[in-house]
């Protein structure tokens, strides 16, 4: 279950630095894991409400 939170968390930090720093941070996402074994980070392709757009 903690596991299942803290994924959850990392995404929704992703997903808020996404949102500030727009194509910043999408950049820095490509270049740079997210460094937590088993966690992926916030992916706009797999989240399709939203799109590179709308950042």
């Amino acid at each position: 279950q903690h596991d299942i939170c803290f994924n959850q968390r990392t995404k929704y930090e992703e997903y808020t630095l996404i949102r500030c720093f727009r194509h910043d941070y999408i950049n820095h996402q490509k270049c740079v894991p997210v460094g937590i074994l088993f966690i992926r980070g916030y992916d706009l392709k797999y989240n399709s409400k939203h799109t590179y757009e709308d950042v």
